[in-house]
C-alpha cells in the first residue's frame, strides 16, 4: 500500500489518511523509518492507539486499540539514536502510562525507563502524553529515582469539573489530581458545561499552577459521541472562556518561571535562537535563550537565569560546564 499512498500524497492536494485492519491483535507493528528534525532531541513511539474512549476524541475509531512496542525493540531505537549523537529521548504514546498492559509478559513505564535509562549516549529521557487515571507512585517513584529521567509530567486534566469529566468519559475526579506542578491540557465549551463547571476547571488551575496549560476550545469530532450532544456551547460564551483560562494560565506561568531568576538550571542547547545566540530547555522543559554560538549545541551547560516572561527564561552561560554524565536535580 505505501507506494500508492505516496502516489496519492503526491498528485493530491489533501492529506491522506489510511486506517490499519487492526484485527489481528498479535501481528507485529510495522517498523517504518523516521523523518527527525532535529540532531538533539529525539522521539521514539513505543504504545500506539487507545482505549479510553474520551467522548470528544476521534483517536480509538482511527489508530485502533492499543498496542504497544515490544521493549527490545524501543531500547534498540533509542541506542541508535544515542549512536547518531541524540542527547535526549521523548518516549511518546496517545496514552504513554498505558505501556506494556497488552505485551506478554506484561511490562509497565516505569520498567521501560529503566531499561532506556541504561542506553549510553543518552542523557535525558521524557515521556508523553500522560493520563491521570493511569498515573502510579510506581511510575512517579522510577522519575525521582533514574538521574537521567527529567522532573516534568504533561498531565491532561481537560477539565475541573467532575460532572464534565463524567460526560468527556475521563474515568477520573478533580481529586485524583496531584498537587504539582506539571503541564497539562484542558478544553473549554464541552457539550452542557455550565458557567459554574468553567469555574470549577479556573479553580483547578489557580490551586495547581500548573508550569503550562495549553488550551483548546471544544470543536466536535464526526463520530464521536460529544459531537451528537445537543447541548453545544455557544461559540461566543467558548471564545469569552478561552480568553479566561488563558489569561489566568499566562500569570501563573510568568509567576511561576520567575521564582527561577537568579537560580542556576542545567540547560540542553538544541541550537541557534531565532533572533541569535542559542536556545535550550532545562531538565522542567522550560525554555530558555542566552548569547552563544552553534558549538553549544548538544551541550549540557549550567545557566543562570536572569529573566523570565510566561513561555521563555532569558540566561547567561555560568562558568564552567557539568561533567560528562552527570545530572544534578533540582
Amino acid at each position: 500500500r505505501l507506494p500508492e499512498l505516496l502516489r496519492q500524497a503526491r498528485e493530491g492536494c489533501q492529506p491522506v489518511y489510511e486506517v490499519w485492519d487492526r484485527a489481528e491483535r498479535d501481528r507485529p507493528l510495522p517498523s517504518l523509518p523516521a523523518l527527525r528534525g532535529g540532531a538533539v532531541r529525539g522521539f521514539v513511539n513505543i504504545i500506539h492507539g487507545c482505549n479510553k474512549f474520551c467522548t470528544f476524541c476521534i483517536v480509538p475509531y482511527v489508530r485502533g486499540r492499543e498496542r504497544s512496542v515490544q521493549p527490545e525493540t524501543v531500547v534498540a531505537e533509542v541506542a541508535g539514536l544515542a549512536a547518531q549523537g541524540y542527547r535526549e529521548i521523548t518516549l511518546l504514546g496517545q496514552n504513554v502510562d498505558s505501556y506494556g498492559h497488552d505485551l506478554s509478559p506484561r511490562r509497565d513505564l516505569a520498567g521501560l525507563l529503566r531499561l532506556v535509562h541504561e542506553v549510553e549516549g543518552i542523557d535525558r529521557i521524557r515521556f508523553t502524553t500522560s493520563h491521570p487515571r493511569d498515573m502510579t507512585l510506581t511510575l512517579i517513584r522510577t522519575v525521582a529515582e533514574l538521574p537521567k529521567v527529567c522532573e516534568h509530567i504533561h498531565l491532561p486534566v481537560q477539565a475541573g469539573d467532575d460532572q464534565v469529566l463524567r460526560r468527556m468519559h475521563r474515568a477520573y475526579t478533580r481529586k485524583a489530581m496531584p498537587a504539582s506542578s506539571v503541564s497539562t491540557d484542558v478544553i473549554v465549551g464541552f457539550p452542557g458545561e455550565t458557567d459554574d463547571e468553567f469555574e470549577r476547571t479556573i479553580r483547578l488551575v489557580n490551586e495547581i499552577r500548573f508550569d503550562m496549560v495549553n488550551t483548546a476550545i471544544y470543536s466536535p469530532r464526526e463520530g464521536t459521541p460529544a459531537a451528537g450532544d445537543p447541548d453545544q456551547v455557544p461559540e461566543e460564551t467558548k471564545r469569552r472562556r478561552l480568553h479566561a483560562l488563558n489569561h489566568l494560565g499566562q500569570r501563573i506561568a510568568a509567576e511561576v518561571n520567575q521564582r527561577l531568576v537568579w537560580t542556576q538550571q542545567e540547560v540542553l542547547v538544541e541550537g541557534p535562537g531565532t533572533r541569535g545566540g542559542v536556545v535550550g530547555r532545562t531538565r522542567t522543559n522550560k525554555i530558555v535563550t542566552m548569547d552563544g554560538d552553534q558549538g553549544l549545541t548538544g551541550r549540557t551547560v549550567p545557566v543562570e537565569i536572569t529573566s523570565a516572561g510566561s513561555w521563555v527564561l532569558r540566561g547567561r552561560l555560568a562558568a564552567g560546564v557539568f561533567p560528562a554524565g552527570a545530572h544534578p536535580r533540582r
